[in-house]
C-alpha cells in the first residue's frame, strides 16, 4: 500500500495545468513505485483552496476508483483545505472519518460532549476529544519527560472551549480517518510569525491540540498513530537549504529555538519517542531533501528550499514500512509529494495488512461514514445545489415527461396552480407578466420611430462603396518601363475637386509610387522593428539579462519595476566562482564584483525608469 502527502497549493489549479480529468490526475500525481494501478493508495493532500459547492461542482467529492473526504474552509472561500483520497478497495477503506476536531458536536455546553457526538465515532477518538475539553483526563500517567512540560502540552493549563476548536475547523486544516490499524491524521498547519500575534497564539494553539489528541489515542488508548502533511516547520538544520542565515534574520542563539521547531522535538525527541520522522528513518543524513520552494524567487531550479512536508508515524507502524521518499521531480505546485510504502506482510510478525487494515476490520460498506458522497447536497437532503434541483423538487410523483413540461412553463414564466377542485392548470407569475409589459413598451416605441422616418430622398439607399473601389491598377502596357516602382492610379470620380467644397466633383487622378524592390521593403521593415522593439533589459553582473519584476507590497513604490539577476536565489554561504580553484568569472562580468560572484542570484538592483527606459 502506498501513503502519499502533498501540499497541491489549489486542486484546480492542478487540474487545469495538467490537463487531466480527476482520476487521471490522482493518479498521476504522485509516481507509483510500480506501473499498475491495482496498488492501494492513500493519497492526502494539503491547501487544496476548493469550497464546499465547488467540489461538487467540479465532482470531487466521487472520483472514479476512489472515495474522497474533504474538510473545507468556511471561514473564508478558496482558502485553506484538506483531502483525502482513498483507493475503492477493502485494504483502504477507513471505517470511520471526520472533518476537524469536532464533527457532529452541536451542543454549546461541554458537558453534553459526548452525547451529541456522531453515533458511530469510535470510543478511541471520543476520549481524545474529551481530552481537549477537559484535560483533567490523565494525559500523562505514561509520559515521563523529566520535566519538559509547558504551558501548551501540560493538562494542568486552561482547557479548549467548544468555541475555539470551532474557529480552528472553520479554516479547515484537519481530517481524521480510522484505518483500524492505525488513525490517520492529514494536517494544514498554520503559518505565522511572533509579530504576527493573533495567528501566532492560533497557530500554538493548534499545535497544542495535536499534541493532547496524539497523547490520548497513544497512552490512554494504545492507538497507532500516523500524523502528515504540511507541519509549517522546518525541524532541523538539515532541513534548511540556509540554516545560518535564517538563526541571523529570527535574531536567535540556535536553530532550534523557535517554538515550532521545541514542539516537534518533544514530538521526536526521547528513547521512546511518540512519533518517529519516517523519512529520516531511511535517510537520516541526506542533505537537500526539500519539499517546498519559494517561487517568486525560482528557488527550485538551485534546490534553494525547505522541508515543511513530513510523514510522522509511531514506532510500533516503522516495520510496516518499505520505503519514504520525497518526489522532487513532481511538478505542479511549491511543494513536492511525500510517499510512503507499506509491506503486505509484516516482516516480524507476518501477520497480512490486508488483514487489519480498513473494512477487513469492520461492516461490510461502500461508502464510509464521513465520505464526501454522503453530504447532504448529494445525498438529496438539505441545500439543494442548481435551480433545476429546486424546480423538480416540486413535482411529486410525476413522470421525465411531466418533469420536462414544468421546466418548460417555468422557463416561460408559467406555474402549476390548483383550482378548489383540484385541478392543475398553468397561469402566469408576476415576473412574466412584467416582462411582457416591458416588450409591449419597446414594440411601440419602435413602431413610432418608424413613423417619424422619411419614405425617400432623405437618405441614400445605396451601399457604401469599399474602399479597394478607389483604387485601380494601371495597365500593365503603361507601367512596362518602370522597374523602379508600382503606379497605382487612385480615381477620385467621386472625391470633390475642391477639399473645402461640397459643390462639384472632379474626375482627375492621383498617382501614389510604392517601393517595388524586395531588398528595399525589408530594409523598411527591419527599421521599424529597430524604432518599435522593447528596449533590452540591462546585464548583471555575471553579464546576462536581467529579469523584471515589480512590487505589489503597499508603500511609495508600490507597481514599480526592477531589474534583478535572472539566475535563482541560492546560500549566503555559497563558493565564489573565482575562488581556490580558480575557475573563471563569466567573460564580460563587472571587473570589481568578480570576486563575490557565484553560481547564484548577484546583488544586481535597478529601477526602471518611469518613461519605459532602462
Amino acid at each position: 500500500m502506498e501513503l502519499s502527502t502533498w501540499n497541491v497549493n489549489g486542486i484546480l489549479a492542478l487540474r487545469k495545468e495538467k490537463g487531466v480529468a480527476n482520476a487521471s490526475l490522482l493518479r498521476g500525481c504522485v509516481p507509483r513505485a510500480t506501473l499498475h494501478d491495482e496498488v492501494p493508495s492513500v493519497l492526502c493532500l494539503q491547501e487544496v483552496k476548493c469550497a464546499r459547492d465547488r467540489i461538487l461542482k467540479e465532482e470531487l467529492h466521487h472520483v472514479d476508483g476512489y472515495t474522497a473526504f474533504h474538510a473545507t474552509s468556511k471561514a473564508k472561500s478558496g482558502y485553506s483545505g484538506v483531502s483525502v483520497f482513498t483507493s475503492r478497495l477493502p485494504i483502504t477503506t477507513p471505517l470511520y472519518a471526520q472533518e476537524g476536531f469536532l464533527a457532529g458536536v452541536q451542543a454549546s455546553i461541554a458537558s453534553q460532549l459526548m452525547q451529541n457526538l456522531n453515533a458511530s465515532c469510535p470510543p478511541d477518538l471520543k476520549l481524545a476529544i474529551q481530552s481537549l475539553l477537559f484535560p483533567s483526563v490523565a494525559l500523562f500517567e505514561n509520559d515521563d519527560r523529566n520535566g519538559q512540560r509547558d504551558e501548551d502540552d501540560d493538562p494542568t493549563f486552561r482547557s479548549f472551549e467548544l468555541q475555539e476548536l470551532r474557529e480552528m475547523d472553520e479554516e479547515g486544516r484537519l481530517l481524521i480517518l480510522d484505518f483500524g490499524l492505525f488513525i490517520l491524521i492529514n494536517g494544514y498547519f498554520p503559518r505565522a510569525c511572533p509579530d504576527e500575534t493573533v495567528r501566532y497564539a492560533f497557530k500554538r494553539r493548534f499545535q497544542t491540540a495535536i499534541t493532547r489528541l496524539l497523547h490520548s489515542l497513544t497512552h490512554n488508548s494504545a492507538r497507532n498513530v500516523i500524523l502528515l502533511g504540511d507541519l509549517n516547520v522546518c525541524h532541523r538544520p538539515i532541513d534548511h537549504c540556509d540554516p545560518s542565515n535564517n538563526v541571523k534574520e529570527n535574531k536567535l542563539d540556535a536553530f532550534g529555538e523557535t517554538h515550532a521547531r521545541i514542539w516537534m522535538d518533544r514530538l521526536l525527541a526521547g528513547p521512546e519517542p511518540l512519533l518517529v520522522d519516517l523519512f529520516r528513518v531511511f535517510y537520516p543524513d541526506r542533505a537537500g531533501a526539500f519539499t517546498c520552494w519559494n517561487t517568486l524567487i525560482d528557488a527550485r531550479r538551485a534546490n534553494f528550499g525547505t522541508r515543511l512536508d513530513y510523514i510522522l508515524v509511531s514506532p510500533a507502524l516503522v516495520p510496516w514500512f518499505t520505503a519514504c521518499d520525497v518526489r522532487q521531480e513532481v511538478m505542479g505546485s511549491d511543494h513536492c509529494p511525500v510517499v510512503a510504502s507499506m509491506a503486505a506482510v509484516h516482516p516480524q510478525t507476518g501477520v497480512r495488512l490486508a488483514d487489519v487494515m480498513g473494512a477487513a476490520l469492520g461492516p461490510e460498506t461502500s461508502v464510509p461514514v464521513g465520505c464526501a458522497e454522503l453530504w447532504e447536497e448529494v445525498v438529496g437532503r438539505g441545500k439543494q445545489t442548481s435551480l433545476k434541483g429546486w424546480v423538480l423538487s416540486g413535482v411529486v410523483g410525476s413522470n421525465d415527461l411531466a418533469a420536462r413540461d414544468t421546466v418548460v412553463a417555468s422557463a416561460r414564466g408559467l406555474k402549476r396552480k390548483a383550482d378548489d377542485d383540484g385541478a392543475v392548470k398553468l397561469v402566469k407569475t408576476l415576473s412574466a407578466v412584467t416582462r411582457e409589459a416591458s416588450q409591449f413598451a419597446k414594440d411601440a416605441v419602435k413602431e413610432q420611430t418608424s413613423k417619424r422616418l422619411p419614405s425617400g430622398g432623405g437618405a441614400t439607399t445605396s451601399k457604401q462603396k469599399s474602399i479597394a473601389s478607389f483604387f485601380k491598377k494601371v495597365p500593365a502596357a503603361d507601367t512596362s518601363t518602370s522597374t523602379a516602382t508600382d503606379i497605382v492610379t487612385v480615381a477620385n470620380t467621386n472625391i470633390p475637386a475642391n477639399p473645402f467644397s461640397t459643390s462639384g466633383t472632379s474626375s482627375a487622378s492621383t498617382t501614389i509610387s510604392f517601393p517595388a524592390s524586395a531588398q528595399e521593403k525589408d530594409k523598411s521593415i527591419n527599421a521599424w522593428k529597430t524604432l518599435l522593439q522593447k528596449p533590452s533589459n540591462p546585464k548583471c553582473y555575471h553579464n546576462e539579462e536581467c529579469k523584471e519584476f515589480r512590487v505589489n507590497k503597499t508603500g511609495p513604490n508600490q507597481g514599480r519595476i526592477f531589474y534583478l539577476c535572472a539566475r535563482p536565489v541560492g546560500p549566503s554561504d555559497a563558493k565564489p566562482l573565482l575562488g581556490e580553484d580558480g575557475m573563471d568569472v563569466p567573460s564580460g562580468s563587472v571587473g570589481k564584483h568578480n570576486r563575490s560572484l557565484t553560481e547564484f542570484r548577484c546583488n544586481y538592483f535597478q529601477w526602471k525608469k518611469q518613461g519605459g527606459g532602462k
